[in-house]
């Protein structure tokens, strides 16, 4: 921040050498060094309204964050439980087809198929005795 800062002011400097030291330089030249002095020192100290305030939390308060995280624990809980029976569905699917013959290793789109379709053994006709 300081490097910045003194940039500035040589600019500033530079910039009140060229009108010229006869003419007392420019006034704006003046007032724009007073303000960055002025936010410098500002930056410097810290006002009674930005300073850090410790948070009183009565019981009530705590009770309610206590519930929040309890809450949201259930329902992170009941997420999981319901992504477990997901998987445990498909992994199911998945070896029933596996078990029917329906997926074959060299065509894995017969997955799909057998994932939405209930599998259906075609009936043989048996010769007549």
């Amino acid at each position: 921040m300081m490097g910045a800062m003194s940039t500035q002011l040589s600019l500033l400097d530079l910039i009140s050498d060229q009108v010229g030291p006869a003419a007392g330089g420019d006034p704006r030249v003046a007032a724009a060094r007073e303000s960055l002095a002025q936010a410098s020192l500002r930056r410097r100290q810290a006002e009674p309204a930005q300073r850090w305030v410790a948070v009183h939390l009565d019981a009530g308060t705590c009770e309610l964050g206590r519930r929040r995280v309890a809450k949201a624990r259930e329902v992170i809980a009941a997420a999981r439980i319901r992504a477990e029976e997901v998987a445990r569905n498909e992994a199911d699917a998945r070896q029933r087809a596996a078990l029917s013959g329906v997926i074959s290793l060299n065509n894995p789109a017969n997955v799909a198929d057998a994932l939405q379709v209930p599998l259906r053994r075609p009936r043989r006709a048996r010769p007549a005795a």
